[in-house]
């Protein structure tokens, strides 16, 4: 049986999580089409990067298709699906913010005991400056510097 998206009348989403549990690949597709806007959405307002939203809805979808066997006894799969979201987005920017705090704690460590008082001055003129020129830059570059400067990621 083939399953069309909720604008088809035909569209029964409790039908297409049996058919997920039983392993039916069109089935997940049809959802993953159905849920993935909405998912990258929410990861999106919430983290501000396209990179970590995108990695957000890959994840939630990875996390259904590995517990599909429980989907049946769901009886609200909207909030069900929300709630995987919200709780990934809450532990990615939790994990950001510890890896801030850690960065933050060694850079300044390492100031403190490389630097005299007038090296450390200078220093934070310099990111101070720095800071100032990476607010004015455009959207889509302050994120990708603060994603390679603050994440480590490549560009």
């Amino acid at each position: 049986m083939r399953y069309e998206l909720p604008n088809d009348p035909g569209y029964n989403e409790n039908e297409l999580i049996e058919l997920i549990a039983k392993g039916d690949e069109f089935a997940f597709s049809t959802l993953v089409t159905n849920y993935k806007n909405r998912i990258y959405s929410i990861a999106f307002k919430l983290t501000k990067s396209t990179v970590i939203a995108e990695e957000i809805v890959q994840d939630v979808f990875l996390k259904i298709w590995l517990k599909r066997d429980t989907l049946p006894g769901i009886q609200n799969f909207g909030g069900y699906i929300f709630i995987i979201t919200r709780n990934d987005v809450y532990k990615v920017l939790k994990e950001i913010a510890q890896n801030y705090r850690v960065t933050l704690l060694t850079d300044e460590h390492q100031l403190l005991t490389k630097l005299d008082t007038s090296d450390f001055v200078e220093e934070k003129k310099y990111n101070l400056l720095l800071q100032k020129a990476v607010e004015r830059l455009p959207n889509q570059q302050k994120q990708g510097y603060k994603l390679m400067k603050n994440e480590g990621l490549k560009r």
